[in-house]
């Protein structure tokens, strides 16, 4: 009974559409037009999580979960020792970038290595939190959030430099904002040799330059002499037999008595030869150069770069995130 039904209806609407064509397409023209317009009322809800994009300005946008710094914020605590208008802490950084002028950029970089270098690294006990206010940690040093504070307080004594600190898991650092794009930090040197020595006709100093990719070499006598830098050890040995060599004709001088050249050169390193023009005691200074490589942020419509206090030598440069909390969940504190 119930297939009878069914096919009488189904034969019903086969024959008005036979009958009425004019009606069954105005019909679902009509239903076409009305998902159109549900689809435009309702689009898709999009989710957005905590990540980083490269916006066509080339600087990498940073979103986070806290704006400013209220009561309410679990980082309070932190922002709040920082000193802002400090009139001993405002010496203190003026005795330090003396040399700076009007230049922010070096008043931040010379701030940071001012920490970094002077200020040591102190972990705390598992389970001990003792937040230390800046003066203290200049005393006896501290961990990553007083080393943190430290350097905010410091910032602030800058003229423009906005300092937030960051708050990933189980670390804090701080980033600088309202720096002017653009400006390349002054490279950082080092000296790896300071010595004098002798030379002459048969008597030559040989030097590996190691992994120093970039040196600065300052050399100089009383006395004539010359100086070479090979790819290798391999490279001075057939310049010795003379034999087919290459060497760093840039980097290398013959017949002189005062030698002052920076030099870059592959990452597996060179080696230096020194060599007299009769007798000479040559003064030699050897620096590695390190240029930093400054990562830039957009935050709040400003500039920044990231300063981490806590690692030591050449395991962060100024202005470098660390590669394991760049894609890390970040809390951002106003810290100004």
């Amino acid at each position: 009974m119930k297939f009878k039904i069914v096919s009488f209806i189904i034969f019903l609407l086969m024959m008005y559409v036979a009958f009425f064509p004019d009606h069954y397409v105005a019909f679902l023209n009509n239903s076409s037009a009305l998902k159109k317009v549900v689809k435009e009322e309702h689009p898709p809800v999009l989710t957005v999580t905590e990540t980083e994009t490269q916006p066509e300005n080339g600087k990498s946008s940073l979103k986070s979960f806290l704006k400013t710094t209220d009561r309410s914020s679990p980082f309070y605590e932190y922002s709040s020792k920082v000193y802002k208008d400090d009139p001993a802490l405002e010496a203190l950084v003026a005795n330090i970038t003396a040399s700076c002028g009007d230049d922010t950029y070096c008043k931040v970089q010379k701030i940071f290595e001012y920490v970094r270098g002077n200020v040591p690294y102190v972990g705390e006990p598992n389970g001990v939190n003792n937040i230390l206010p800046p003066y203290e940690t200049l005393g006896k040093g501290g961990d990553c959030e007083d080393l943190s504070i430290l350097l905010a307080s410091m910032l602030n004594s800058v003229n423009g430099v906005k300092p937030y600190l960051i708050a990933v898991p189980k670390h804090m650092y701080v980033m600088a904002c309202g720096l002017n794009g653009g400006h390349v930090f002054e490279p950082v040197y080092n000296v790896v040799y300071d010595k004098a020595t002798q030379v002459s006709d048969n008597k030559y100093m040989l030097m590996e330059l190691g992994k120093n990719s970039r040196v600065r070499i300052i050399a100089q006598s009383n006395q004539r002499f010359g100086i070479m830098v090979f790819p290798s050890k391999l490279d001075q040995k057939r310049h010795m037999e003379k034999k087919p060599s290459t060497y760093y004709p840039d980097c290398s001088a013959d017949d002189v008595t005062v030698f002052s050249k920076e030099c870059a050169f592959p990452s597996n390193g060179a080696v230096l030869m020194l060599s007299g023009k009769g007798d000479a005691d040559v003064k030699v200074q050897i620096e590695s150069v390190h240029a930093p490589n400054v990562r830039q942020y957009e935050f709040d419509k400003m500039p920044c770069i990231m300063l981490d206090p806590s690692y030591r030598g050449s395991g962060a440069d100024i202005g470098e995130e660390m590669p394991k909390f760049v894609h890390a969940k970040k809390e951002v504190v106003r810290a100004w």
